[in-house]
């Protein structure tokens, strides 16, 4: 995963790509905590996803109780109805 810090916009990006699921979770949480808490907003970006499953959705759920969030993220069909029934495709652009 590639992390961008901006100051000026008080925004970091986290750049995602394969498997935002389980197998991977721990990591990107971790990922995500150690880089974000200096921020008010963040943006995950992401392509080229291979498997999304509900840990990352309760994860978009508790950074969005913290921080302003965008998702930016190229999802097939099917992987995007996960992020539609889960209730946060108002986040992905």
């Amino acid at each position: 995963m590639k992390v961008s810090k901006s100051k000026k916009e008080n925004k970091v990006t986290f750049n995602v790509e394969g498997s935002l699921s389980l197998s991977n979770i721990t990591g990107i949480h971790s990922e995500f905590l150690n880089n974000s808490k200096d921020f008010e907003s963040v943006l995950i970006k992401g392509d080229n996803i291979t498997d999304i499953d509900l840990s990352f959705v309760q994860l978009v759920y508790s950074l969005r109780k913290s921080k302003k969030l965008e998702l930016d993220i190229k999802l097939n069909e099917e992987q995007q109805s996960i992020l539609n029934i889960a209730g946060i495709k108002e986040f992905n652009k």
